[in-house]
């Protein structure tokens, strides 16, 4: 489901863009603007631990990966991890992880994550079908894309790892499971909601560590945590859930990535 989403959504916004341009606020006609990554290299990396992370194996996985830089996938991975804790909406998550590469577009981000996570509803609903296989591949490689395509693959790419990050338990379905690989190996997780009268009251998670690490559920007052020396299992749980929480799932191999990976586990 979430490979024919982006096929569909590729067609539909690149024949959009092409056909009729974004125009910025303060503009009465579209206007030809640079296409080139630019200044934008520099403020890529700005405030970002560049260094490469103990999960960027996993980038291999994401459907943009091979069209974007490395270092930029890196960056956007880093700043949803930052983002997905926030509470705001998802098309205003989305703009927060890319707004600092366009800063002068936000407006125009704002209306491109609109249309985006329109056409994720509509492909989930059935209401479009999947006519777009053979456009999978259609989009350049991101030095080489005019800047609205930028902008798109951007956000594409910012929607898919949130999507990557965020756990989602519900009644009908109280488990999920979520596998990263690291230089260390395999990081394994599942989350498992248990249920009283028809709700959620108790999330279980459980985490199998191809190395020594912590698994870190909550935050401040709520905050459990366990750790293990050496591969193993961890297990830590919660109760007192509250329906649409949102809590934040910290994983770390501190003897090879100090800085670890940030899920997010919602209840709905």
């Amino acid at each position: 489901m979430q490979q024919r989403f982006y096929e569909l959504l590729k067609r539909y916004l690149q024949v959009e863009i092409e056909q009729r341009l974004p125009k910025f606020p303060w503009e009465s006609e579209v206007l030809e603007y640079e296409s080139e990554y630019q200044s934008h290299n520099s403020s890529v990396t700005t405030g970002i631990n560049t260094s490469v992370p103990v999960w960027a194996l996993q980038l291999h996985d994401f459907t943009l990966s091979s069209l974007l830089p490395k270092p930029l996938f890196i960056v956007l991975v880093q700043r949803c991890q930052t983002v997905i804790t926030t509470p705001c909406q998802l098309g205003a998550k989305l703009v927060r992880v890319v707004e600092e590469f366009f800063p002068e577009v936000v407006v125009t981000l704002h209306d491109l994550a609109g249309r985006l996570l329109i056409m994720e509803s509509a492909t989930r609903s059935g209401k479009v079908a999947n006519h777009t296989h053979r456009w999978a591949n259609r989009l350049a490689e991101y030095e080489l894309a005019p800047r609205p395509q930028q902008m798109l693959m951007t956000l594409m790419a910012a929607h898919e790892i949130i999507t990557a990050l965020t756990m989602t338990v519900s009644i009908q379905h109280p488990q999920v499971r979520r596998s990263w690989l690291t230089t260390g190996g395999v990081l394994d997780i599942k989350v498992n909601a248990l249920t009283s009268r028809g709700k959620i009251t108790t999330l279980r998670v459980a985490g199998d560590f191809p190395r020594g690490g912590t698994l870190e559920f909550g935050s401040g007052d709520t905050l459990v945590a366990t750790s293990c020396l050496a591969a193993g299992s961890l297990s830590v749980e919660r109760g007192n859930i509250t329906p649409g929480e949102m809590i934040p799932l910290n994983v770390y191999l501190p003897d090879i990535d100090p800085t670890g990976l940030t899920l997010i586990v919602e209840a709905v």
